[in-house]
């Protein structure tokens, strides 16, 4: 197990990420930036799901 963690953590390889997660994450930041949007505090959410 420490041999296969090594060769993990030793590697300069960073992983490509696939072409549909930059589509993916330009539509939630147009989500995000809609004058729509309505972001709740730490506290609402806790009294929310309480």
């Amino acid at each position: 197990m420490e041999h296969i963690w090594d060769s993990l953590c030793h590697k300069d390889i960073e992983p490509e990420s696939p072409d549909w997660h930059e589509t993916i994450l330009a539509e939630r930041k147009k989500i995000m930036d809609s004058p729509d949007t309505k972001f709740l505090t730490i506290e609402q959410l806790r009294e929310r799901y309480r």
